[in-house]
Order: structure tokens, then C-alpha cells, then sequence
């Protein structure tokens, strides 16, 4: 895990300020003025005073881990939200935010704006009534694959898995208030994207998984690869599996047949599972396996157990998984 434990170089994009200085960030809140004109035309009612909105990114690029942040509220009203940003495009405005305040209603909040106007509530809980003016509040946010967690006060609150991988990307702080907000020790810890391999528990594919795929992930890539029996104890359950899926930004299976023609179901099952979170898991299959028609679009790596075909698996793999870690949101 690689620990940031202050980051330097932040940008505003909105129209509130932000000061930032060593270990604290200052948001100095406002009112947005809104002229008579535009009111009438979008029916605001003209005596509402509505906080300033403001976005502050940081240059880390965020692979996964943990995020974390004291935030402090000077004064609180059904308005007031502070939120940590795991993913911001500045292409498109799309963004997933957890934090505090994040509805009129609730205190804890996972949300994600599609484009530059609409937000989707996926995960909210709390009751606003509750958030308090001038108490520090220590937010923790984890990013595994496609499962974000939020914590407050150490205690976990809130837990969502997008249909998605999220990608690497900038984070930052989403703030919206009339009155001061606090944010000191905003830290990032930031975890190697997880790589969880499906294979038979037998030879040759143990052989495989430590000489090629472990190779290539781990050793040089420098990702984290685990397989299920390296994670748990006899009487595992499907669902623990399906948790490790969920939290893998790629899944690497072996799809081939036994020497009968017969198919593994349990590996079947996995990647079935990995598909429907939108996984896109890179397939591995011996060269003379026959593919079920349902899986023949995938993307396959075809192999010969020869040491010409080792290597074109090797490269094959590197590429694949480049590809991924590489891509961004499937929206």
C-alpha cells in the first residue's frame, strides 16, 4: 500500500473557494447569487438563498484503496455536504462521491452523477437531522473493484457495488455550504488493483498460475493476485467468492475442458458471475478445446503447453490485462 499523507497540487473547478494549506483545506462557503431573470424563467423562488457549490481535485491518480479525511461543518442546514471523490472525468462530468449530506434527507451517502445535472442515489442511510455543526467527523472511503465502503467515526455505514470496475482517476473533495467547512488530514492510501484467477485446483493449471499468470501480474505489473483457495478456509461459501469477484478489477479464468471434453461448473458459475458485474474476465483455454457457443464472443487467449506457446500466452496476457487497467467507465 502506497500512503500519500498530503497531497499538493489541487485545482478548483467550481465556483467556491478553496484554501489549502499543509494538512488542512479550507472550504469558505458563500451564497450563489442567482438574478431575477434566470429565477423567473426556472421558477426559483426569489427570496431562496442557495449555498455555493465547490469541486477540488488532486493530480493522484487513484487505483483503489483507501481515502480518508476529518471533515468539520462551522454551521449546518439541509444543504450542507462534504463528500470525498473517488472518480471525476472532465469530459463528461461524471463522478461518484461518499460522504456526508449527500441527500436532503440522510446523512451518509454513495452517489454518482451521470452527467453534469443528474445524480443517482444507489446507497444512502441516516438521517440529516443528526449531522452536526463544529464536530469533526473522521469519513473513511474504500475502493475495491467495483465495492465502495463508507465509514464515519470508524463505524462502517454504508457499502454499494457498482455494476462496474471503477477506474483509476483523480480524487478530490465535493462541497456545497453557506458557511465554513473544514477538511484537514485528507490522505490516500492506495492499494495494486486485485487480480482473482479461477482455475481447477489441479495440474497443469496450479503449474500455470505460478509460472505464468503470477509472473506476469504480480511480478511485473506489481498487481495483487490471489485465487480462491489462497483465500480461504475449508467450508467456504459461494458468496465469499462472489465477494472477492466483486471486489477484482480483473479476472483471469481457465475455461478448458479435461481430457474427456467435460467442463469445470464451478469455473463456469465464477465467470458467469464476473460477467454479470461487468467484468469482461480475460479467458484462458488449451488449444483444442471446443468453446460453449455462449462464450465464444469472449475474449479468449488460446494456448499450446509447449514453450513457443508459453511465451504467446505471456505476451497475449500482458496485453489483456493493460487493456483494462487502461479503459474507463463502461457508460
Amino acid at each position: 500500500m502506497a500512503k500519500n499523507k498530503f497531497l499538493k497540487n489541487w485545482a478548483s473547478l467550481f465556483f467556491g473557494k478553496f484554501k489549502v494549506n499543509p494538512n488542512v483545506i479550507i472550504f469558505e462557503g458563500g451564497i450563489h447569487n442567482i438574478d431575477k431573470e434566470t429565477r423567473q424563467r426556472n421558477n426559483i423562488d426569489l427570496g431562496r438563498e442557495f449555498p455555493i457549490i465547490g469541486l477540488l481535485l488532486n493530480d493522484l491518480t487513484f487505483k483503489g484503496g483507501e481515502i480518508s479525511a476529518e471533515i468539520e461543518f462551522e454551521e449546518v442546514d439541509n444543504d450542507s455536504m462534504c463528500e470525498i471523490v473517488i472518480y471525476h472525468d472532465v469530459s463528461t462530468g461524471y463522478m461518484i462521491t461518499a460522504g456526508l449530506g449527500g441527500t436532503l434527507e440522510n446523512m451518509y451517502t454513495i452517489r454518482n452523477r451521470i452527467d453534469k445535472t443528474i445524480w443517482n442515489y444507489p446507497a444512502f442511510a441516516g438521517t440529516r437531522d443528526n449531522l452536526e455543526k463544529k464536530k469533526k467527523y473522521f469519513v473513511q472511503v474504500k475502493v475495491k473493484g467495483s465495492v465502495v465502503e463508507l465509514y464515519v467515526d470508524k463505524v462502517k455505514v454504508l457499502s454499494y457495488a457498482f455494476p462496474f470496475t471503477i477506474p483509476a482517476s483523480q480524487i478530490g473533495l465535493w462541497c456545497i455550504n453557506k458557511k465554513k467547512i473544514t477538511i484537514s488530514k485528507f490522505e490516500a492510501d492506495i492499494n495494486p488493483p486485485k487480480v482473482f484467477v479461477i482455475i481447477p485446483f489441479t495440474s497443469p493449471y496450479l503449474e500455470m498460475y505460478e509460472q505464468v499468470i503470477k509472473k506476469i501480474a504480480e511480478v511485473e505489473l506489481k498487481l495483487e493476485v490471489t485465487k480462491a483457495d489462497e483465500q480461504y478456509f475449508p467450508g467456504q461459501i459461494i458468496e465469499d467468492i462472489e465477494r472477492e469477484i466483486s471486489e477484482s478489477s480483473i479476472v483471469i479464468a481457465d475455461v478448458s475442458s479435461d481430457p474427456d471434453g467435460k467442463f469445470n461448473p464451478n469455473v463456469y458459475y465464477e465467470v458467469g458471475f464476473a460477467r454479470a458485474k461487468n467484468k469482461s474476465p480475460i479467458l484462458l483455454a488449451e488449444k483444442s478445446t471446443g468453446l460453449p457457443f455462449d462464450i465464444r464472443g469472449f475474449r479468449t487467449i488460446f494456448y499450446k503447453d509447449s514453450i513457443i506457446g508459453r511465451d504467446d500466452l505471456e505476451d497475449k496476457l500482458r496485453k489483456f490485462i493493460k487493456e483494462i487497467l487502461d479503459r474507463g467507465l463502461p457508460i
